[in-house]
């Protein structure tokens, strides 16, 4: 009887569903519990594993280690985890702590997804093509040997050892390719402030010379100034010299006009004219 209810289980899986009209691409953008932002999108090229599930559902509870196995075998497929609820990342921490989770949690509150809306129940499992769209939905618990025998069914090779070391081959390839992105980023941002610095000693050395020619005029011009004055001081003390030269010598004044007094001369003494008492 379990064997019947497992094959019917995985004729469900395998059974394929209808994609969207035109057969454009399902496409969905979520955040994660860490606060990134998901598109499925982003994982064009990739088969993709849609597992949405709620933290009251007991057998989403006991599905999620089968989905981290599946996950650990096969690193190749990609598995989403979508909460149907409108849990908060605060409020779906206590319940994804008791798992060591290998994949990315989404939390849908208030979205309506096409095409994978509606849903039966929970848990329901959704496979996504590498072109976008949804080939297989199917409501119920899942196991590893029903994924595994779908993605026979579609051809993929299992191989889990070549598998891993091609994931691990991509995944150094993108390591690389955004550590040479993060390298360029960080010569452009290197190279931009050399070129803004050399801009600024070009400045301050512009600066530095106009101050340097200004200095230099003003000691020219204070020079010149100084060898004017000179020449005036020169000419001036020539001119004083040689007027000096020039000027006539005064005639010596007679004794008595420099207001010296004189003092006056004695007169000569007068002739005997017989005066009384001569001897005759």
């Amino acid at each position: 009887m379990k064997a019947i209810q497992s094959l019917l289980l995985l004729l469900a899986l395998l059974s394929p569903v209808c994609s969207l009209a035109d057969d454009k691409p399902a496409d969905f953008t979520l955040t994660d519990t860490s606060g990134t932002t998901i598109k499925l999108s982003d994982y064009r090229g990739n088969w993709v594993v849609v597992n949405f599930w709620a933290t009251w559902c007991a057998t989403c509870a006991e599905e999620i280690p089968r989905l981290i196995d599946f996950q650990k075998r096969y690193p190749g497929i990609r598995l989403l985890g979508i909460n149907f609820e409108q849990q908060t990342e605060k409020g779906l921490r206590p319940f994804l702590s008791q798992f060591q989770l290998n994949y990315p949690q989404l939390l849908l509150r208030y979205t309506t997804l096409s095409p994978f809306e509606p849903l039966k129940g929970l848990p329901t499992t959704a496979i996504v093509n590498p072109q976008g769209n949804m080939v297989s939905k199917y409501t119920g618990p899942i196991t590893v040997d029903m994924l595994e025998a779908f993605f026979r069914k579609e051809g993929v090779i299992f191989d889990p050892k070549a598998t891993k070391e091609a994931e691990e081959a991509k995944l150094a390839e993108e390591q690389a390719a955004r550590e040479k992105a993060e390298a360029e980023a960080q010569a452009a941002t290197e190279a931009k402030e050399a070129e803004e610095r050399a801009a600024k000693e070009q400045a301050a050395k512009v600066r530095a010379a106009k101050a340097k020619a200004a200095r230099e005029k003003a000691a020219k011009k204070a020079a010149a100034e100084a060898k004017a004055k000179a020449a005036a001081e020169s000419q001036a003390a020539e001119e004083a010299k040689a007027a000096a030269e020039t000027k006539p010598q005064a005639e010596p004044k007679p004794e008595g006009e420099s207001g010296a007094k004189v003092a006056p001369a004695t007169p000569p003494p007068a002739a005997s004219t017989g005066t009384k008492g001569s001897g005759n």
